[in-house]
């Protein structure tokens, strides 16, 4: 078996940030949606009646990322891959000025494993070299990589454009099957 570089998205991938976002949203300002409403990347387009500023408070307070919680099964299949032997990075297009937060307050709490070197931030994700790219955004998964794109309301639309270098999954059992199959391939 061939070990892999594995680069993986942090938010939507790892975690639960849309639907804690959604909640944090619809419980302060008394809105209504719902996570399958959010079938858009530019979330302001579904809460139009809230300001930019309003929208990403969230991801600007600290407290807020105390309430994101895991994918489910994804501290457990992110060992295993590591387990195996791959080498595993967090891959993260966040805001700087939110990255102690989100990282004390979400990552290092949901994966304590994870050390601070295993962590990028960056914009352009076609510029990681990797063998695998696991990624909610079509935009960060097209390259020369295999990607992985983590089945959200936002990329649902995309099934057209997804080509034989690009797989849809639905949980982390099936991101760690789809791994171990690529690396007994290559």
């Amino acid at each position: 078996m061939k070990k892999l570089t594995i680069c993986c998205d942090f938010d939507d991938t790892m975690n639960q940030l849309l639907p804690a976002w959604i909640d944090w949203l619809n419980n302060k300002y008394n809105l209504n949606v719902q996570l399958d409403e959010v079938d858009t990347w530019y979330i302001d387009k579904i809460f139009p009646t809230l300001t930019e500023n309003q929208i990403y408070e969230p991801l600007n307070t600290p407290d807020f990322w105390l309430h994101v919680e895991a994918k489910p099964e994804a501290e457990y299949y992110i060992k295993k891959i590591i387990e195996d032997g791959h080498d595993f990075y967090v891959s993260t297009a966040s805001y700087y000025r939110n990255l102690w937060y989100k990282f004390d307050n979400c990552l290092f709490r949901l994966f304590p494993f994870i050390d601070h070197k295993q962590v990028i931030t960056m914009y352009n994700k076609q510029l990681l070299d990797c063998d695998v790219i696991i990624d909610d955004g079509l935009h960060n998964i097209k390259g020369k990589y295999l990607g992985i794109l983590f089945d959200m309301p936002h990329n649902r639309s995309f099934d057209d454009e997804l080509s034989n270098k690009i797989e849809r999954v639905y949980t982390w059992e099936q991101v760690y099957n789809l791994i171990t199959k690529i690396a007994k391939q290559l």
